[in-house]
């Protein structure tokens, strides 16, 4: 249990053993709180988003993280998709890495902004293919936000402006989402799993 810093009196009734191991805990929170400051220097999101559809549009959820120090928190929104660019052959699979950059601007107060990249993968014949074909970042200052698949339809291809994004839009169809597990550490660092 932290001990409040106001209450010397208590710690001088206590016996010094106590007090070590008292003071102890005291400065190894402090100590993860600093580090925990000092990784807020780069990028660190602390609530992943949802993927989702929103007719022909990917539907990002709500999340939040750290930036050069700043605690931000982006309401949801959606990023369109690209004609020709993010299309899907016929009975094809496709991955599509979800990604975003947070820019600040401004000082004193300070505005952040976010841009969203989707990055298609070449197309395949199996959404085993197309999961292990997910694009990589477009940078290391990018934040993964996750990755979805498509498959074309039985006779038809998947049109990523005219058809909604969801199985069954046309025949054969099949859309999934996986939200990402990760998070940057630090701005270019290596991500690390969610527990």
């Amino acid at each position: 249990m932290p001990i409040p810093l106001t209450e010397e009196s208590a710690l001088s009734n206590v016996h010094a053993d106590t007090k070590r191991v008292k003071l102890g805990t005291t400065i190894k929170q402090l100590t993860r709180l600093l580090a925990a400051l000092d990784l807020a220097q780069g990028g660190r999101v602390l609530r992943p988003p949802t993927l989702s559809n929103s007719t022909t549009s990917l539907a990002i959820g709500a999340f939040s993280g750290i930036f050069n120090g700043l605690l931000w928190s982006l309401p949801a929104g959606t990023k369109a998709l690209t004609a020709t660019t993010h299309d899907v052959a016929q009975a094809q699979w496709a991955s599509f890495r979800v990604s975003a950059k947070v820019i600040t601007s401004g000082s004193g107060a300070q505005t952040v902004t976010l841009t969203v990249t989707i990055t298609k993968s070449a197309d395949v014949a199996s959404e085993a293919l197309a999961v292990a074909a997910v694009p990589a970042l477009p940078s290391a200052d990018d934040i993964d936000l996750g990755f979805f698949t498509v498959r074309g339809g039985d006779s038809t291809f998947f049109d990523a402006t005219t058809n909604n994004l969801q199985s069954g839009a046309v025949t054969g169809m099949v859309v999934n989402f996986y939200p990402t597990t990760t998070m940057i550490l630090e701005s270019g660092e290596t991500v690390r799993t969610l527990r």
